[in-house]
């Protein structure tokens, strides 16, 4: 007897509940699968996996369920709202790499032709995409239609909002749920760091900056340094440290970073400036190499220092930097994509990561997020 093709999607769906664990199954019953020919394969906008008839009869049953499972990966990775600025065919397709290696490795079966290499072991979707931006060329894949996975079906830019918010309703539920069956380590690490912010926000980075400062400074008060903040009218002691002489802070100009995001930062730098009032404080530009140093004064307008950059990054300058210009503290904003700093390095300076991504976080220093887009 010959299943329609609405029938081979329901056996899908319930292999997918017997193989595919908790959070995957509880990710796939949250959302609506349909049979249409408005796809040439598969796709998802993360309310909706559409399939097309004719492509999805022709697979085997293992075939079907390792399609499914890749295209319930996408919502649980939430490549939907991840993508930002990039480029879509290109996130689809490192997207694409990451869950097939996953799934491969865990059992299933792709249809052919499914994009796979395992060089991508343990590499986010973030560094899948960063490597072929440099180093592949987009017409050696096929055809991606935006509107199908990254659009909404009516065009309203409060409905992608309203969907954003319903994939995170989603993956939490999910991860609820897994956390119940005792699965929740079975989770993708890129995953399980976005759950942990939706379900822990991020405090205050200022608070925490001023915490770890004064973690490393023995703080008083002086009238050496009056309070600039309350002149003329009064003259108040500011925060004085006879340990922390000199900040340095590292800004990565990479070719990650934009203008608007360079001008919030500056604007955290001169916050700091203003709230620390160290001896000394410097301002490195670096990408790969340093492109300047910036000894700050009372009379610079930090947020007109002219800066550079653009290619790849490496965090070794900066830290050699400071290893040969002593600094009491580097406070480091970048997105941490670049090879990590580890304690064999042996620096033995603080070091804190002010990062603006999801990227994980690197075993020597502390790390704080900040969401600039808020």
């Amino acid at each position: 007897m010959k299943h329609t093709p609405e029938q081979l999607l329901d056996k899908a769906k319930l292999n997918l509940m017997l193989n595919g664990g908790m959070f995957l199954t509880s990710v796939a019953l949250q959302l609506t699968h349909k049979i249409s020919d408005i796809v040439p394969t598969a796709a998802t906008n993360g309310k909706h996996v559409i399939y097309n008839p004719e492509f999805f009869s022709a697979l085997n049953h293992d075939e079907q369920l390792g399609l499914m499972a890749h295209e319930v990966w996408h919502v649980a990775f939430d490549h939907m709202t991840r993508i930002g600025d990039r480029d879509p065919k290109m996130w689809n397709v490192a997207g694409d790499y990451v869950i097939n290696l996953m799934l491969v490795q865990g059992g299933f079966k792709l249809p052919q032709g499914g994009l796979l290499d395992p060089q991508f072991k343990d590499w986010s979707t973030e560094q899948v995409y960063d490597y072929l931006m440099k180093n592949a060329d987009p017409d050696d894949y096929p055809d991606f239609n935006e509107d199908i996975e990254y659009g909404n079906e009516d065009g309203d830019e409060s409905a992608s909002e309203e969907r954003a918010k319903e994939i995170e309703a989603i993956i939490t539920k999910a991860y609820t749920q897994a956390q119940i069956a005792a699965e929740e380590g079975s989770i993708p690490m890129e995953i399980a760091r976005k759950i942990d912010r939706l379900l822990n926000p991020r405090l205050d980075w200022t608070e925490l900056l001023k915490r770890f400062v004064d973690s490393h400074n023995k703080n008083d008060f002086s009238f050496r340094r009056p309070n600039r903040r309350y002149f003329p009218d009064v003259y108040m002691p500011s925060a004085y440290s006879e340990n922390i002489d000199h900040i340095t802070v590292a800004v990565d100009t990479s070719g990650s970073i934009t203008q608007e995001l360079l001008t919030k930062i500056l604007s955290e730098i001169a916050e700091i400036k203003e709230l620390f009032n160290p001896t000394r404080m410097t301002v490195i530009d670096c990408d790969y190499v340093i492109h300047n140093v910036f000894e700050i004064n009372d009379d610079t307008l930090i947020g007109e220092l002219p800066f550079t950059g653009g290619g790849g990054t490496s965090f070794r300058p900066v830290m050699d930097w400071c290893k040969d210009n002593e600094t009491n503290v580097l406070l480091y904003f970048t997105d941490l994509y670049a090879d990590p700093i580890t304690k064999a390095d042996r620096y033995t300076f603080p070091t804190m990561w002010i990062c603006y991504s999801d990227h994980v976080a690197p075993e020597y220093g502390e790390t704080i997020y900040c969401n600039y887009e808020d």
